[in-house]
């Protein structure tokens, strides 16, 4: 059973079911038909991720998953292990207030973040730089 299901994404390949539970503090992973494979942060997860309230989430194009997690983006390996953050409490570039959902152009690979307490879009670059916000 899943602890607050928040955010949904599928892996690139279509075989993975990726899930946020913000009331477990965890990403799930899940196989096609929904059986639990692993899960990333939380009590008793898997890897070294740290998770705090992770909610929306992406695939990157080389199938890294990002989550919103409290103030920042997180970028984490699909076999749980840390690779990078960005972000804080603040309203200035690479700064989020309440970062909720997110999407990945498929022709750019630029991260779209609705940063929703700073009523804006962040847009980052594949390499989590900043690249603009409107």
């Amino acid at each position: 059973e899943l602890n607050g299901p928040w955010g949904v994404a599928v892996s690139n390949n279509g075989n993975r079911i990726i899930v946020t539970e913000n009331l477990g503090q965890c990403i799930t992973i899940l196989d096609r038909e929904g059986k639990k494979v692993k899960s990333l942060g939380g009590k008793g997860g898997s890897g070294n991720v740290k998770l705090s309230f992770p909610r929306g989430l992406a695939i990157t194009p080389d199938n890294f998953i990002l989550v919103s997690d409290d103030h920042r983006i997180q970028k984490i390996s699909m076999d749980g292990y840390f690779v990078a953050s960005v972000g804080e409490n603040g309203s200035e570039s690479l700064q989020f207030k309440a970062p909720r959902s997110m999407a990945i152009s498929p022709i750019t690979g630029q991260v779209y973040i609705a940063d929703r307490d700073n009523h804006r879009i962040q847009v980052l670059n594949p390499d989590l730089t900043f690249s603009h916000s409107f």
